[in-house]
């Protein structure tokens, strides 16, 4: 006796056994891509506990699931300028592997540059003009200064997940279309250390995190040379 699609029942029967089972699976696959993260961030100044919406939106938020998560294609033009002495953004978050520029919109000499782990980089003294590129190609934090004016301090972070923003005015996150599984959540504000905590989705408790930031505005750094700045060395 033949039956669906001409196939004899036992065949058939064994067809609609594997396709019903594909079926779960790719639903079971769905949901466990379908998880949330959520929280809230405070700031941490001694005993005080900063609400100011300024501060909380200098903090990045990212979550890496120990699998899954595709980093996006990196953009073409991400771009860190010198101007009026200061670095604009003061912070970029730059996908892995990405490439920044460098221009100097100055009318003075800088020297970017950075002596952060596999991140390290020196672009050399330039005057005006549209800049060097970085390629960054290790995940975490880049400090980046100037090795002409003391003063100038900015921060790169290099993200190994697509799963990265900021907080809201209120320090509230979340983060949605999760994989099942365990994962590091990350925080960070550029007054304090990275702060990580490990968690495993689903998780329905909403997480606290808590930053405690140093006060120092300018971060203490030496020149890339790894010697104080000289006192002439912040002047046009």
């Amino acid at each position: 006796m033949r039956t669906l699609l001409g196939l004899p029942s036992r065949r058939a029967a064994r067809l609609l056994t594997a396709l019903a089972f594909a079926l779960y699976a790719f639903h079971a696959g769905a949901q466990a891509a379908a998880y949330e993260v959520r929280g809230v961030v405070e700031l941490a100044e001694g005993q005080r506990t900063l609400t100011t919406a300024t501060e909380l939106r200098r903090v990045v938020i990212a979550y890496r699931p120990d699998r899954g998560g595709e980093l996006p294609a990196s953009p073409e033009s991400l771009e860190m300028a010198t101007l009026d002495k200061n670095f604009f953004p003061e912070q970029l978050l730059v996908p892995l592997g990405g490439e920044v520029r460098f221009p100097n919109y100055d009318r003075i000499l800088h020297n970017v540059f950075s002596v952060s782990g596999e991140n390290r980089f020196d672009l050399g003294v330039y005057a005006r003009d549209e800049g060097k590129r970085q390629r960054f190609e290790a995940p975490g934090l880049v400090r980046v200064y100037c090795n002409v004016h003391r003063s100038m301090f900015a921060y790169i972070l290099v993200l190994d997940t697509p799963f990265n923003g900021r907080p809201d005015d209120r320090g509230a996150f979340s983060f949605d279309g999760l994989p099942a599984g365990p994962g590091t959540l990350m925080a960070w504000h550029p007054q304090s250390e990275i702060e990580e905590m490990r968690i495993s989705l689903p998780h329905a408790a909403t997480i606290k995190v808590r930053l405690p930031l140093s006060g120092q505005k300018v971060p203490p750094h030496l020149n890339k040379f790894g010697r104080p700045y000289g006192r002439s060395r912040d002047r046009y």
